[in-house]
């Protein structure tokens, strides 16, 4: 881990999870007993339980039931994302638990799925049909014990399995909630699986994060209020800041926790910890690099202007709170800003 660790602080973390190793998953994390099954944990709860991992599921796995059984679930509290970033993964979605046969998902590079928790969200691989080629993922979530072999996992999720489905009288058929268009590859109440690759970039709109700083967007993932959650982020060629109007600065954000995942492009950041008036260290965003920010006044950063951007820079962006990135409403409130 040494290797990939490039900048570590009482606030952030960032690593190259390229260079890290795969890990057989631990006795009570996800996928533990999955035959072939490697991850690779970038953020844990403070309790120890993965937050953040890279998840790798073989070909020919048709249900990650460490025993075996073929089986669905859903979470009772814990709101789930996950992006593929290579690979194929057959799954099935259930609009009810008992629903005989779920709706066949095929998870390929680029989708992205928004789960809700939930009767709405029952879910598991395609029973008796494991794929081809596999995948590798990274999933992130609010809260442990979606996974059945995980800590905790009898008290957040609700197996049902195939056997039991099968065994009961048939429910009577309800009206399909499901939905699709531009982008969207699948759409319930519960769930939203996007293909990002066919979705369009937008500008930022008043008041949403990065609007005015050159960036596009696509918006993944929203709260109950509408801000945004979870986005693909773009930066063009050149960039030297992250500032609202192009001027370069360094911030820090009063309560907002945010993680960010490199897809590909290339972009200069320094962390200056503590010290907002000195040289802080320069970090280079490339592809598989994952950094985690705490709120706090150990944690200013900034895009170092020094070195623009010369290709680009394209991310996955996911936070807790809301006001941390130039341009978003209540940012004045949020961030700590030294020019």
């Amino acid at each position: 881990m040494s290797d990939a660790l490039l900048l570590q602080n009482d606030k952030a973390r960032i690593v190259d999870t390229r260079t890290m190793d795969w890990a057989d998953p631990l006795p009570q994390e996800p996928l533990h007993g999955v035959p072939g099954a490697k991850v690779k944990v970038l953020a844990r709860f403070p309790g120890g339980e993965p937050r953040v991992q890279l998840m790798y599921v073989p070909p020919g796995i048709d249900n990650l039931n460490p025993a075996g059984v073929a089986e669905r679930h859903y979470h009772r509290t814990v709101r789930e994302w996950v992006y593929i970033l290579s690979g194929e993964m057959p799954f099935r979605e259930y609009e009810y638990p008992d629903q005989q046969v779920g709706n066949l998902v095929h998870y390929r590079t680029g989708m992205f799925l928004d789960r809700l928790p939930g009767e709405g969200s029952a879910h598991g691989l395609d029973p008796g049909n494991g794929g081809t080629v596999g995948c590798v993922c990274l999933e992130w979530k609010t809260g442990p014990g979606t996974a059945i072999s995980e800590k905790g996992s009898d008290k957040e999720t609700v197996v049902v399995t195939e056997k039991q489905v099968h065994a009961a009288k048939a429910p009577a058929a309800r009206p399909s909630t499901v939905t699709s268009g531009p982008g969207i590859a699948y759409r319930t109440p519960s769930v939203t699986i996007y293909d990002t690759l066919a979705m369009q970039w937008h500008v930022p709109g008043p008041g949403e994060p990065f609007h005015g700083t050159g960036a596009k967007v696509k918006v993944l993932a929203r709260d109950e209020e509408g801000h945004v959650l979870a986005q693909s982020l773009w930066f063009p060629p050149g960039s030297d800041s992250m500032g609202h109007g192009g001027r370069p600065e360094r911030h820090y954000h009063k309560t907002v926790h945010e993680w960010v995942y490199v897809l590909d492009g290339e972009a200069a950041i320094r962390e200056y910890g503590h010290d907002e008036s000195g040289p802080g260290v320069r970090v280079d965003f490339r592809a598989g690099v994952f950094l985690e920010r705490e709120p706090g006044p150990g944690a200013f950063h900034g895009v170092d202007a020094s070195a623009p951007s010369p290709v680009g820079f394209h991310c996955l962006e996911w936070r807790i709170g809301r006001g941390s990135a130039a341009g978003e409403a209540g940012t004045g409130e949020e961030n700590v800003v030294v020019h």
